[in-house]
């Protein structure tokens, strides 16, 4: 609507008012208060539509909180993200959060998907390439400790002493449990 009505609407008010003595308007009056009141309405509801799009009904210190809270939160997990992922990081933390409302909302809207794709994708990667801690120690094979057991009578001390000689002669310094007990009891018998 341009502002103008058809003349006709004039006219016809006109020859109303002249039957209907109780409206105070003539045409042209009547015709130019419609038009005030439809563009009041046309601006109300844009005015509507631009807080809508523009988040101006949510400029308040509280919405922009926390905003800024899941700013930093998302950068948060770019640590947990693949370092091929991380160009969603591009835009520092701190120019984020110079942003409109909208504008933060508008990146939240845009990056929150793909840092989850990132750590999902970075999850699952390490899931398949991480080898288990098995894999890096080669099996040995294992042998079987000679220990006394009921059928096998436990060496004499003369064997043992015997075994001492044997390892002093050709050099070594093993020590047998029983020389600690040996030694032990020689010095259980001096004196305090």
């Amino acid at each position: 609507m341009y502002g103008r009505i058809a003349t006709h609407w004039v006219t016809n008010h006109d020859l109303f008012s002249n039957v209907n003595k109780n409206i105070v308007l003539d045409g042209e009056q009547w015709a130019s208060a419609l038009v005030k009141i439809i563009w009041d309405l046309v601006r109300e509801i844009w005015q509507h539509r631009n807080d809508y799009v523009h988040q101006q009904a949510n400029k308040s210190s509280e919405y922009r909180a926390e905003l800024q809270e899941e700013v930093q939160r998302l950068f948060q997990l770019e640590n947990q993200t693949d370092p091929t992922d991380r160009q969603a990081f591009a835009t520092p933390q701190e120019r984020v959060m110079r942003y409109t409302n909208a504008g933060m909302d508008a990146w939240i809207t845009r990056i929150t998907p793909r840092i989850n794709q990132a750590i999902r994708r970075a999850h699952s990667r390490t899931k398949n390439t991480t080898k288990s801690i098995s894999t890096y120690f080669k099996a040995k094979e294992i042998t079987r400790v000679d220990l006394p057991t009921v059928s096998q009578p436990a060496q004499s001390n003369e064997q043992n002493s015997n075994q001492r000689e044997r390892a002093k002669k050709s050099g070594e310094n093993r020590k047998t449990i029983a020389d600690y007990f040996v030694r032990k009891k020689k010095n259980d018998d001096k004196p305090p």
